[in-house]
């Protein structure tokens, strides 16, 4: 199928495949003209801090438009990790980062951006980003919303609500500094914080998967059909265990199992100081 034929799912499906399945996809929207005095300076400082606090499993994404998206994708390192996605037919003039192309039309691009990133970054902007990031927090997407740069992202042009309500995965004080018009290195710093704190929850490995990376189990392959004395004693005794684990509250596996498991494994607790990869 032609790339100006797909649906804006297939699109995306096929764009986070190109991405990488399993890479943390950033997605940046704005205005395509600044409108406040400090938010030129502020996208600078931001795109060089993630560029340097996140690691290389962690990718940018822009529509190739000018303003916000221009500037973040000329100052975030060396732009090996900034791609710009615009309609089928169409070149970015950016001179640097990767280009990708998707939709027919800017409206369709549109369509397929909000559904391509685990999170979106946003800066002033208008009716376009509030229409992007509602379509993106519809399907659970994060936002990061630099409510200090005013425009959509402070809430007007019916940006949604809960998108300035605080996330589980945020720290108080990183979340307040997007509101705080008091200095700009500090708000692109929380930025980064930011993003490095989502990457480590999504990081968090699942109890499941992890009792099958010790015992050496594919579970899938378990089928109806395998006799109950075909499945080694030790793996009975641990899938027993799970079956029984199951039935404690969510909180009590955090607290007890999975942090053995991830000391077993050597997993970090998700501190600050380790890059997002």
């Amino acid at each position: 199928m032609a790339p100006s034929e797909e649906t804006p799912p297939e699109a995306a499906a096929r764009l986070r495949k190109e991405l990488g399945d399993k890479d943390l996809i950033v997605c940046i929207l704005g205005s395509t003209k600044f409108q406040g005095a400090e938010s030129e300076e502020l996208v600078k400082a931001m795109a060089a801090e993630l560029s340097s606090a996140v690691g290389s499993r962690v990718k940018f994404v822009t529509g190739g438009m000018p303003g916000v998206q221009e500037v973040f994708a000329k100052h975030c390192g060396e732009g090996d990790r900034v791609w710009n996605l615009l309609p089928v037919g169409e070149e970015s003039s950016f001179g640097v980062g990767t280009q990708l192309n998707a939709g027919a039309n800017l409206e369709a691009r549109r369509a397929i951006f909000g559904l391509l990133g685990d999170l979106y970054i946003t800066v002033e902007g208008g009716p376009g980003v509030s229409e992007e990031v509602k379509a993106a927090q519809a399907r659970g997407a994060a936002v990061v919303p630099l409510v200090r740069t005013g425009g959509a992202s402070s809430g007007m042009f019916d940006f949604p609500a809960a998108a300035l309500e605080k996330p589980k995965w945020a720290s108080e004080t990183q979340w307040s500094l997007l509101f705080d018009k008091e200095d700009v290195v500090d708000s692109a710093t929380a930025v980064a914080c930011l993003v490095k704190e989502f990457a480590n929850a999504q990081k968090t490995p699942n109890i499941w998967e992890l009792l099958d990376e010790l015992i050496g189990l594919d579970r899938s392959s378990l089928s109806g059909r395998q006799s109950h004395s075909d499945i080694p004693r030790g793996v009975q005794r641990t899938l027993r265990l799970g079956t029984l684990t199951r039935r404690f509250s969510g909180a009590s596996i955090r607290a007890g199992g999975i942090g053995c498991l991830r000391a077993h494994r050597n997993l970090s607790l998700g501190g600050g100081e380790q890059k997002a990869d």
